[in-house]
């Protein structure tokens, strides 16, 4: 407490020498139209040697403001990604007065007729404490859904779980647009599978957000920003794609917005239809007591394929009352439909390696997945210092899944029937508030508030035949009703202040959780329910110093949470297949991470950081073997799990034809818990990535990417061996810069698996996963459009300008 006291006094001391410093140059930076250009980085030179003295980056609104001048002679400089350098041909005097000018900064290709600029967007900016990927600017992503393309991100990793992970850290919070889609696991899957790459603007990576989003999340956010224009006028593109795997995949996807006066129209469609594999070798070997002598061994050979199609759609208005209010609508949905069909065989030996018996076992699996959601959203600007943003959103799943499984037994040709059919239904409501407040040109607060609720109906019923002739009966030990309500509010407060040196941005949010969860009971099974009410606050603070032109250092600590989603509470049997079953765990808890990380960025081509973090009631995979041999996934918590790391990026342009960036994370990774007995384990493991852009002449460009993952752990029985891939593509841009051609390969060496090795209670498994990842592809992206004059330029409109241009 009296750390937190001294923090306090700390930071209201530093606001308040802010708030007492006078005289300034505030400096407006524009384009060639005289549209504001934001993140432009602002140099005031001494005027008798050049030296710098002091930097400021502009703001939205075009804006950098340098405080408390000492009296003397000054040159301005001002240089920004696709623009020439701007130095001032004459001497700023300062004499304690403010002052106020224009900066014009001139794009290095600006052929206006219908705006025509030659420039290519970056495909990663790496930040100090955020990382933004401009998705098409990535030509490797040829036909890719979402989930395809996050596994290529910097430092990202997705398991054959779905769980998706961040520099060797589990737990990472899924936004579309800013918001949750509340999904997990196979749900989750489906979702992202249904959105193509071809929708997505830019993907943000944020490690340590601030205390506006939500503290769920321990390994931080990454935010899916779906593509949507703001100039004026008629645009959008149409892209079909076609890839080969083992089977095809096509993907197609058509954009359209219209902006005229206060309306702007958009419409999102996406349609993808596609054929997928996957196959599973599993050696498992069972135990006598001393847990080294082999008591027996299950091999199984599994594989199946999965044909199905996707739509997505996203449209919407957003109405302008006024230069200070806008009000939007939205509606979003998803479609999915994936029939799969399989077949696993599986051969029971003796320890000495003789087969005893073996069974065949015939399964299907269809899901039939629809997500339709509305979201309203008003913001107001009430002064050029202070805004509203107010969001609410209403949101519906019908998931769909069933499943079939036929078991052969070899020797009495005798054949077991199981028949699940697992229909669920999911409504969510939110909403939230937003309000920012500046102080002044260095100084700015913001709060908000949100509150959602959450609730589902969830149904599993099984019918059995076990062969005798008797026919299919219910099978009331794994049928049931899950009911389950979960209220969220939350409230937070963040206050930004700035100097020519230091940046604070420290905040706090509160949240209160409350769930309910009602298991009905059948003739066999009980009754039940549970409840859980708990609440905690979630401090963040990042520091930031500015040595010199060249370096920056950057502190940053928080406290996050990761929460256990509502799927996994569900206390459902779901079979995977004769020898394997998923169970959902009612008692799972959530857990809580602390995590600091100090950081350098040298010229924003170097950034180099190391952290620490320790995660209490940390959850897990688990996995319990019966005498029959039957094992039991589920998940829950063990005990704790803590993370020293390090991690290095590079990111430079040798020629000017030629853009790389690299990156590599290494982590020391110790998990503590009692899975039936205690267990220790400590890994070291490294994620590598790397992706070269190359811009050739008569607008030829090319691409070659890949990521590693070394041996790796991120449950406490479950040891991963290394998998990494390679992907390679060429693009032209052709019919005045209207139409983007793309070749390319993802996966060319087929190494994208997933293998390991798995430790139950009295037994192993090794197990080779692998799936339809290697394919080549082609895809033609055509842009059009049309500008309707207006006086009125966005800050966006450089950017905007470049895609109208094609440009990747």
């Amino acid at each position: 407490m009296k750390r937190f006291s001294v923090a306090i006094i700390f930071l209201i001391f530093l606001t308040s020498r802010l708030l007492a410093q006078e005289g300034s140059i505030k400096i407006r930076v524009t384009n060639n139209e005289h549209g504001p250009l934001s993140n432009v980085s602002v140099f005031l030179l001494n005027a008798k040697d050049s030296q710098i003295t002091k930097i400021q980056v502009s703001d939205t609104t075009g804006i950098a403001t340098f405080s408390t001048i000492v009296a003397g002679d000054y040159l301005v400089k001002a240089n920004h990604i696709g623009y020439k350098d701007f130095i001032s041909s004459e001497t700023i005097v300062v004499h304690n007065q403010p002052l106020s000018l224009t900066v014009q900064l001139d794009s290095l290709t600006s052929q206006l007729e219908d705006v025509t600029v030659q420039s290519h967007k970056q495909f990663i900016q790496l930040g100090t404490n955020k990382t933004v990927i401009n998705m098409d600017a990535s030509l490797t992503n040829i036909g890719a859904s979402v989930l395809e393309a996050l596994e290529k991100l910097p430092g990202v990793t997705v398991d054959r779980n779905g769980t998706i992970s961040l520099k060797n850290k589990a737990g990472i919070l899924i936004l579309i647009d800013g918001k949750q889609t509340y999904l997990s696991g196979s749900d989750l899957i489906a979702y992202l599978t249904g959105m193509s790459t071809d929708q997505v603007s830019t993907i943000e990576i944020e490690e340590h957000p601030s205390s506006k989003y939500e503290a769920q999340g321990n390994a931080g956010i990454i935010n899916i920003k779906t593509k949507r224009s703001s100039r004026q006028g008629v645009f959008g593109s149409f892209t079909p794609s076609y890839a080969q795997g083992k089977y095809p995949k096509n993907n197609n996807s058509f954009i359209f917005n219209l902006h005229k006066g206060p309306v702007n129209f958009f419409l999102k469609y996406n349609l993808n239809i596609s054929t997928n594999y996957t196959t599973l070798y599993a050696y498992r070997k069972y135990f006598e007591e001393d847990n080294s002598t082999i008591k027996s061994i299950l091999v199984q050979d599994f594989i199946d394929k999965t044909s199905g199609h996707s739509h997505s759609i996203r449209t919407g208005i957003d109405y302008t009352i006024d230069p200070t209010t806008t009000i939007g609508i939205s509606l979003n949905g998803i479609f999915v439909n994936r029939p799969t069909y399989g077949n696993s065989y599986a051969t029971w030996q003796n320890a000495q390696g003789i087969a005893d018996s073996s069974s065949t076992t015939a399964l299907g699996y269809f899901i039939d997945f629809k997500n339709l959601g509305t979201a309203f959203n008003f913001h107001k600007e009430f002064s050029k210092k202070s805004d509203l943003n107010f969001d609410g959103d209403l949101i519906g799943y019908n998931i769909h899944n069933t499943s079939t499984f036929d078991n052969t037994d070899a020797l009495t040709s005798k054949v077991q029937t199981y028949i699940g059919d697992m229909p669920g239904k999911l409504h969510i409501i939110s909403a939230k508030a937003d309000f920012t407040r500046k102080i002044n040109d260095n100084t700015s607060w913001e709060a908000g508030w949100k509150s959602s609720h959450t609730s589902t109906n969830n149904v599993a019923e099984y019918m059995f035949d076990d062969g005798s002739g008797a026919g299919s009966n219910e099978d009331l030990t794994k049928s049931n009703t899950f009911l389950y309500n979960e209220t969220n509010h939350a409230a937070y407060a963040d206050i930004k202040t700035a100097n020519n040196k230091w940046s604070v941005d420290a905040g706090l949010r509160y949240e209160f959780t409350s769930y309910k969860g009602h298991q009905l009971g059948n003739a066999l099974i009980k009754d039940t329910t549970f409840t859980k009410k708990y609440n905690s606050l979630f401090p963040n603070i990042s520091v930031n110093y500015t040595l010199d032109s060249s370096n920056q250092f950057s502190l940053t600590v928080d406290r996050r949470i990761d929460r256990p989603a509502f799927q996994k509470l569900n206390p459902f049997v779901f079979i995977i297949n004769k020898y394997t079953y998923q169970l959902g765990n009612p008692g799972f808890l959530p857990a809580f991470t602390w995590s600091a990380e100090l950081s350098h960025n040298y010229k924003g081509i170097l950034l180099s950081s190391i952290s620490f973090s320790k995660t209490s009631d940390y959850f897990s995979q688990l996995f319990y073997s019966n005498p029959d041999g039957l094992v039991i996934y589920t998940e829950g918590n063990v005990g704790s799990q803590t993370d020293l790391g390090v991690s290095l990026s590079v990111q430079l342009s040798p020629l000017k034809w030629w853009s790389f960036t690299t990156g590599v994370a290494v982590d020391d990774k110790t998990i503590k818990g009692d899975v039936v007995t205690y267990i220790n384990s400590n890994i070291v493991q490294a994620t590598f990535n790397m992706n070269n852009q190359f811009h050739f002449k008569k607008n030829w460009s090319a691409e070659i990417s890949g990521s590693y993952t070394s041996k790796s752990q991120n449950d406490i029985q479950e040891i991963l061996e290394p998998f990494g891939q390679l992907a390679a593509s060429v693009s032209k841009l052709v019919w005045k810069n209207k139409l983007n051609i793309k070749v390319g390969a993802r996966d060319i060496f087929h190494t994208q698996w997933m293998k390991g090795l798995t430790q139950f209670q009295q037994s192993n498994e090794y197990f080779a996963e692998t799936y339809d990842t290697r394919v080549i592809g082609i895809s033609l992206s055509y842009k059009f459009g049309k500008s309707f004059k207006t006086n009125h330029r966005t800050d966006h409109a450089a950017e905007e300008e470049i895609e109208r241009a094609g440009g990747s």
